[in-house]
């Protein structure tokens, strides 16, 4: 993967191939982001850039034969350690070599995949993924042998955080003490679930979020979007690609048809109306139901940024932008954080397979009460 593939994060860019010009590639480096950042791509487009034969001073050539192979995952210096359970098919002990295919598969359709995404191409129903003490085994025979075809021996760890304490522990000798010409890239996205002992032995690399204009310009290029539309959706992103992704594939207007509906069912408080709601948005798919509600809370920052910054702040435009202006009304700063936590709180449920009628259900009884503290006087 080359590292122009990846939406904004200059800075970032340059930092990683200055370490490499200048032969300061440290053995382990933590790449913290969260979800859509670009922290995975990076890690990866990094250990292409690090094995390149004819890399230039901005990025891998993209045409030798290590970058052949990178690109396919399929590079015998390249290995990968990620979250998996066990399956009809492994039944004991999973490790990555167990889903490898499916690994190389999901990452290359996209490289910013999800947890969910990948809890999806395992289909594996409920069952929590781990990073199990079996897996530190397989790490520490893979790089006690040399390298085949390359200078360094590459590690990709992804979701480092969930690997559990026993894994943890049994990796620690080998992350401070590495054999010769072998780094460690790890990859997470909540570093507080982290050992502190992992972290200490690692380099930490910050991932912002990507910024608001690069990732714009993305959409523009790459999926054929006005740039009014490529504006909208990279607002309500906020700065992660992987969110910019389920707002394409999940049209920003229809979401906006849906949240209209939906709050003035609440403001009208009827029970009746707001169940045949629930009853429908409810066979909606998880990242479609998780998507209306990332759009939400974009239109109360959005409501909450008109009420104390002013007009000029607001970046909707149209429909949206007539709706924000009557819906603030209802909107201030009390209700529209707990409106916000609320929301935050049903994606984290959403995320956990919680029953969408239920959850929709409770959601809409709330925002009633929520939204109607402020309900103008006639």
């Amino acid at each position: 993967m080359l590292l122009s593939s990846i939406p904004g994060q200059a800075e970032i860019k340059n930092h990683l191939v200055q370490t490499v010009q200048n032969g300061r590639v440290s053995h382990a480096r933590l790449f913290m982001g969260a979800e859509g950042s670009g922290a995975l791509p990076l890690a990866v487009a990094y250990a292409q850039y690090i094995n390149c034969t004819d890399r230039t001073e901005v990025d891998s050539c993209g045409q030798c034969t290590s970058c052949i192979k990178f690109e396919k995952l399929a590079h015998p210096d390249l290995h990968f350690v990620v979250p998996v359970a066990t399956t009809k098919k492994v039944t004991k002990d999973p490790t990555t070599d167990d889903f490898i295919t499916e690994w190389r598969e999901a990452f290359i359709n996209n490289p910013f995949l999800s947890i969910n995404d990948w809890l999806d191409k395992l289909d594996i129903e409920n069952k929590q993924v781990a990073i199990n003490v079996e897996e530190s085994q397989q790490i520490i025979k893979k790089l006690s042998l040399r390298a085949y075809e390359s200078e360094y021996k590459i590690m990709i760890i992804w979701l480092v955080e969930k690997m559990n304490v026993t894994a943890s522990n049994k990796l620690l000798k080998v992350l401070e003490e590495p054999p010769d010409k072998t780094l460690f890239l790890l990859v997470c996205e909540n570093a507080d679930a982290i050992l502190p002992t992992i972290i200490s032995r690692t380099q930490l690399l910050k991932i912002k979020p990507i910024e608001h204009n690069a990732l714009a310009s993305y959409l523009e290029f790459l999926h054929n979007v006005s740039p009014q539309q490529a504006q909208s959706i990279a607002f309500l992103a906020g700065g992660s690609y992987r969110e910019a992704q389920r707002l394409l594939n999940h049209e920003v207007d229809e979401n906006y048809t849906v949240f209209r509906q939906w709050m003035q069912r609440c403001y009208t408080g009827k029970i009746a109306e707001l169940h045949a709601w629930v009853e429908t948005f409810a066979k909606e798919g998880r990242e479609a139901q998780k998507s209306f509600l990332v759009y939400g809370l974009g239109i109360i920052r959005e409501c909450i940024m008109l009420n104390y910054a002013g007009i000029e702040m607001v970046k909707l435009t149209g429909e949206e932008l007539t709706f924000v202006k009557n819906f603030a009304r209802f909107i201030q700063n009390d209700n529209g954080q707990k409106l916000m936590a609320e929301f935050n709180r049903a994606i984290e449920h959403i995320e956990r397979n919680a029953n969408p009628k239920v959850l929709f259900f409770d959601l809409s009884l709330t925002s009633c009460d929520l939204i109607r503290i402020h309900k103008p006087t006639q």
